[in-house]
């Protein structure tokens, strides 16, 4: 398999597209590229409680402080993967309105169903 290491474009969510000129410039400019800057921007986001963003990371908290500081290897792809998810709904409200949509689609269908599960 042949690899190349090309400088990745900036990711979008998938209704980045629909979004205006504007819009669409002001997401991509917020949008950290590395990881240790996706890291930063949660931190912040999170209030600096760096144990709750563990948790949601599925990491320690040492770690979390580590990959902000840049003091690690990049993360493994699943951590990046996360990271990226993460980013792009803390920055693109249209996709955190579409996955509240889904959500509660999904409760309707399993109300009618008659599978009510209640969340804890």
């Amino acid at each position: 398999m042949n690899r190349t290491n090309t400088q990745e474009a900036a990711p979008t969510c998938e209704l980045h597209n629909h979004l205006s000129h504007l819009e669409q410039e002001a997401c991509s400019r917020l949008m950290p590229r590395t990881p240790q800057e996706q890291m930063t921007f949660l931190i912040t986001r999170y209030q600096g409680n760096t144990a709750a963003l563990a948790a949601i990371l599925g990491v320690s908290r040492r770690t979390v402080m580590r990959h902000a500081k840049g003091s690690l290897l990049p993360p493994r792809r699943a951590l990046r993967e996360r990271l990226r998810v993460m980013v792009l709904d803390a920055l693109c409200p249209i996709r955190v309105r579409e996955a509240a949509v889904r959500e509660a689609r999904s409760k309707a269908r399993r109300r009618r169903r008659g599978g009510v599960q209640e969340e804890w």
